[in-house]
């Protein structure tokens, strides 16, 4: 059988041909060829403002050095969406909320990274880390003064369970969350202010601060902790990472838009927006990472496995042949669960700040197979990229 229909009339010796469709002359093709036939679907292109999907200019984009590669987290390509950390459930749930549609049309970024954001709303656990970090030192404590403190991996997710970390005399807050000159519609730490420190004993208050005087940055903070009862209920919480423990985040990234303007022109390589990429080299994060990211690992080790053994046995269903017997064509791609499983499992929500991800140029010892490792080892390699914002709030510049 062709993939041509003859409507040739028995008094004419001229033949017309008619054209089938490209779904039906694909399929005989492959039959034809006895090669893998996966199952097509036929729908519009998904556009998302801002950036473009074509392949020709990403390719442009990638040789000419503006994107580390086909994965560069800047990109909307699958592989750099799961770089960035995107889980696939989130994908689904863009897409199903969009519905699937012939017709060309343009999706706002905010709509993608408000489902991604609700998404990660209630499966990603929240982390204490610091961007910016300044040192604290707590004046009328003695130096190995230790209090344990337990904090919710999620708030609202009891099942995430609880983690134990240390508040001690010397800690690390946000370079934000300070000010040398106090107002009355600022309510975090100023010179003679008291501020709460989520989920610490006691608030401090601010006694005194050491500058630089090349930079005129603030170096450390001194502050009184009030555990003497006497102190009011701080109108305001922010969060901190203890300084003996802290792990150091070697690169923080911030992606931001591509380009410049929107749409990108069609000399789009003129409008490249030079500041898309920002990191951060001094952030800070408390210890029990390690642990968050071991589970996230192994949680997904385990998906992974459920989800290979479950698609082998549905093409093995499709594979069996007349005969009775399963018949696997040579270039038919194969399920693979490891293929599954990267860092891009690590996901977490830095309090106050952002969703982060591990990225694949990070090495953690304690997350490589069979590792006996369970913190920080020699020759950690961390690097974060962010997923997605939180959600602007109306009190943030308070």
């Amino acid at each position: 059988m062709s993939p041509f229909k003859s409507n040739s009339h028995p008094r004419h010796s001229l033949c017309t041909t008619e054209f089938v469709p490209a779904r039906e002359s694909y399929e005989w093709l492959c039959d034809a060829l006895t090669v893998y036939k996966p199952r097509q679907y036929e729908f519009a292109r998904l556009n998302l403002q801002g950036t473009f999907l074509s392949k020709r200019k990403i390719a442009k984009l990638v040789t000419k050095g503006y994107v580390k590669d086909w994965d560069d987290p800047r990109l909307y390509t699958i592989i750099a969406l799961r770089r960035r950390g995107i889980p696939p459930g989130a994908l689904l749930a863009f897409v199903s909320e969009l519905g699937v549609t012939t017709q060309v049309s343009t999706t706002e970024i905010k709509k993608f990274e408000s489902v991604v954001r609700g998404y990660l709303e209630d499966s990603a656990p929240r982390l204490m880390m610091v961007l910016n970090p300044v040192k604290v030192v707590l004046e009328n404590v003695p130096d190995d003064y230790r209090v344990p403190v337990e904090v919710p991996l999620h708030p609202k997710v009891p099942a995430m369970g609880t983690i134990t970390t240390s508040f001690t005399k010397e800690l690390y807050i946000d370079a934000d969350d300070f000010r040398e000159v106090d107002s009355p519609d600022y309510f975090r730490l100023a010179p003679g202010k008291s501020v709460g420190l989520f989920k610490a004993p006691f608030p401090v208050t601010c006694t005194g601060y050491k500058k630089d005087e090349k930079t005129g940055a603030v170096t450390e903070i001194t502050c009184r902790l009030e555990n003497d009862g006497s102190a009011r209920k701080p109108k305001a919480y922010i969060q901190w990472v203890n300084a003996p423990d802290a792990v150091k985040i070697d690169e923080v990234r911030y992606f931001l838009p591509l380009f410049k303007t929107e749409p990108p022109p069609a000399d789009f390589e003129s409008d490249i927006n030079p500041d898309s990429l920002v990191v951060y080299r001094n952030a800070v994060i408390e210890p029990a990472f390690y642990n968050v990211a071991k589970k996230a690992i192994n949680d997904a080790k385990k998906d992974s496995e459920e989800r290979t053994k479950k698609a082998k046995a549905e093409m093995a269903a499709n594979e069996v042949t007349k005969s009775g017997k399963v018949e696997h064509l040579e270039d038919e791609p194969t399920v693979d669960a490891a293929s599954l499983v990267g860092p891009e499992n690590v996901r977490f929500q830095g309090m106050r700040l952002a969703y982060f991800t591990l990225d694949r140029e990070s090495s953690v010892k304690a997350l490589e197979e069979g590792s006996a490792v369970e913190g920080k080892a020699e020759g950690d390699k961390i690097i974060l990229n962010r997923i997605v914002s939180l959600k602007e709030d109306t009190g943030k510049n308070a």
